[in-house]
């Protein structure tokens, strides 16, 4: 029995499958900056904050000049003249003129401001400075691999900061066992059909076992991590089914669940103090899986010869020798069709006058199938 062999790679497309739920994670990492640039540089239709006025005409490349009283609250301004406003009632720490302040009220007086932020329609002239934003945010796919925690921590603590390769998950099947809670009756048969019409395959009830993987998310940063966890959490309310074609050739597909159990979240650094850090967060999640027997394949039985004998007057059963007394044939008819054409069992009971001749009989009948 056990000699027998067979491999539906059961546990591996398991192992597939786990993987590919977590193939598409994603970590963004914003990388913006600000860059001060001096007034003859600007390009028109970028965005710019104003550092200093010096002698920079902003009105003339895009910048409103507003008068006290026509302040809107919550918009930022630089002083161009003081006048008659005292600016420290409405936001500013001083009245001096380039002083950068957010409007707390609409202001009162003659004195004049710019409105900070503008966008550039021409290259500017004078020494004034303005601010814009650089950079963009990095979308980062998170790769994912079989391997131990153990292994990648060692790794990643020799390895310099230009060589880790972080953020990234690794995950290993940590275990399985039997779960008699979804165990049927062992003895029951699937039954398939053969690429020959005479020939019929079967295979035992497939055993449910569980199947423990352990995924770990390595990242520098703790931003990093909350990202990554946050796009898996959501999906396991505790379970998430995913597709697994057991065997393909049998067009056996079957929903599994992957049930999330513990998380758990370690932040650590190796060496001296300021050395780099190693965040690890580790989920533990249990698969709902199957074992497939062997698959075993005969031909299709079409005719079947029972004979009935008795023992002889001695008291002694001589299958080979004693007379048939009965018999019962069954047949399908027609004898080339296959399981999905049409077809019957042809029945012939009776005694024989010829015993040796299993063509002879007394009655036909013949009995249409399947019965109704």
């Amino acid at each position: 029995m056990f000699g027998t062999t067979f491999y539906h790679a059961s546990a591996r497309k398991l192992i597939i499958a786990f993987a590919s739920v977590f193939s598409n994670i994603h970590c963004q990492r914003d990388n913006t900056g600000i860059t001060t640039v001096t007034a003859g540089n600007f390009i028109a239709g970028d965005e710019y904050t104003i550092i200093t006025v010096g002698t920079t005409d902003y009105t003339l490349i895009g910048a409103t000049s507003i008068t006290s009283g026509a302040f809107v609250v919550g918009t930022k301004y630089v002083i161009v003249t003081a006048g008659t406003t005292d600016y420290t009632l409405i936001g500013a720490a001083d009245s001096v003129a380039g002083t950068i302040f957010t409007a707390t009220g609409v202001g009162a007086g003659n004195g004049t401001a710019l409105t900070a932020v503008f966008t550039s329609t021409g290259g500017g002239s004078g020494t004034g400075t303005v601010s814009y934003a650089t950079g963009s945010i990095t979308d980062i796919l998170v790769p994912i691999a079989y391997e131990s925690q153990k292994k990648y921590l060692a790794r990643l603590v020799k390895d310099t900061v230009m060589n880790r390769q972080v953020p990234r998950m690794g995950f290993v099947m940590s275990g399985m066992e039997i779960d008699t809670s979804r165990m049927g009756n062992q003895m029951n048969e699937l039954r398939f059909s053969h690429s020959d019409p005479n020939q019929g395959s079967a295979m035992y009830t497939p055993i449910p076992y569980n199947f423990n993987f352990t995924l770990d998310v390595y990242v520098d940063y703790m931003e990093d991590g909350l990202q990554i966890v946050e796009q898996i959490l959501p999906y396991f309310s505790p379970d998430f089914n995913v597709v697994v074609e057991e065997i393909p050739s049998l067009n056996i597909k079957r929903d599994v669940p992957i049930t999330l159990g513990g998380i758990t979240l370690s932040d650590e650094f190796e060496g001296e103090f300021g050395d780099h850090r190693i965040v690890n967060w580790t989920l533990d999640f249990t698969m709902k899986g199957w074992i497939y027997p062997p698959l075993r394949s005969g031909k299709v039985i079409k005719d079947v010869l029972a004979k009935y004998k008795l023992s002889n007057e001695f008291g002694n059963f001589d299958f080979e020798n004693s007379p048939v007394m009965e018999q019962v044939r069954e047949t399908v008819d027609p004898a080339e069709a296959t399981a999905v054409e049409a077809w019957e069992i042809k029945v012939e009971v009776g005694h024989p006058d010829n015993p040796n001749d299993p063509n002879d009989v007394d009655s036909v009948t013949t009995v249409a199938w399947p019965l109704t």
